[in-house]
């Protein structure tokens, strides 16, 4: 998906960051929440590791909407 495209709708650009933060959370050891998800065994999956299937599998979302964890 072109940055461009993302840059420019700003619900694209939201799920782009709910993404790159639920990534961060569970693959980045010295992201400040790691130890609550990554750290804890939480993965996400292999599809998810490009944007593109996440935002389909997702779509955008409606306001208020959050991302959880299954289980907690």
């Amino acid at each position: 998906m072109p940055a461009k495209k993302i840059r420019d709708n700003k619900a694209l650009l939201r799920l782009y960051s709910v993404w790159v933060n639920m990534r961060r959370r569970c693959n980045n050891p010295d992201y400040e929440t790691f130890n609550y998800y990554g750290g804890r065994g939480i993965t996400v999956c292999r599809r998810w590791s490009k944007f593109e299937h996440f935002a389909e599998d997702m779509g955008l979302g409606k306001k208020g909407w959050t991302l959880e964890r299954v289980n907690n």
